[in-house]
């Protein structure tokens, strides 16, 4: 029903995420209890750093990350519907 995952990118110290849950089992946390996982699986393999891609008409993850501590960034070449998130994790290591 979802999936979180991240990944290295070229920069080290810092992954790329993504979180997809079923449309049908939307609305019901599980994107919040995956990327609480997430993150702390990122912390675990050392990342410092993790960012993601999020359309600007994904309200309610939008919410999410931004009530998780993630930043909005203006530094992607994206486009102007989407938002880039990020989250320091040195902060979660502690």
């Amino acid at each position: 029903i979802g999936v979180a995952r991240w990944v290295p990118t070229e920069e080290e110290g810092i992954g790329e995420f993504a979180v997809v849950v079923a449309d049908d089992c939307q609305g019901q946390g599980i994107a919040g209890r995956l990327m609480r996982l997430l993150i702390t699986a990122a912390t675990l393999g050392r990342l410092e750093r993790i960012e993601g891609l999020i359309l600007k008409e994904n309200v309610p993850m939008l919410s999410m990350v931004q009530k998780m501590g993630f930043d909005a960034s203006t530094n992607h070449d994206a486009g102007p519907s989407i938002a880039m998130y990020t989250k320091d994790l040195s902060e979660s290591a502690a």
